[in-house]
């Protein structure tokens, strides 16, 4: 991983990748989620509430989601403890400016997802 110099703007060093710890961590809570949305359609939606797995299947949901929640908020901290990325340029400005807001949407709708069940 390569470290460039701090500047006045922006006093954190800048780094070419996110930590591995970070890429983990995102990778895992991507495979968890989807693998909750589908564990959601197309086993709990298909269970009647009068099924005795189903209980056993709310559950295993259930710990699906509080791992999701438990990951993304260790991911938030060390994400806002490891140095940042050196800004790169999409070419068109508008994106640019953008990108900082639809990750804290992305990351807003992850604990969403997981307040819903």
């Amino acid at each position: 991983m390569k470290v460039e110099a701090a500047t006045i703007a922006n006093p954190k060093p800048a780094v070419r990748r996110h930590p591995r710890a970070l890429r983990v961590l995102h990778w895992l809570i991507a495979a968890l989620i989807i693998a909750a949305l589908l564990f959601g359609t197309f086993v709990m939606a298909r269970l009647p509430n009068s099924d005795p797995a189903k209980p056993f299947a709310l559950l295993k949901h259930m710990l699906a989601g509080t791992a999701i929640l438990g990951l993304s908020i260790v991911r938030l901290v060390v994400r806002a403890k490891a140095p940042r990325l050196a800004p790169m340029s999409s070419g068109m400005a508008w994106a640019d400016r953008i990108v900082p807001l639809v990750h804290r949407v992305f990351d807003a709708l992850v604990l969403l997802m997981v307040g819903s069940g």
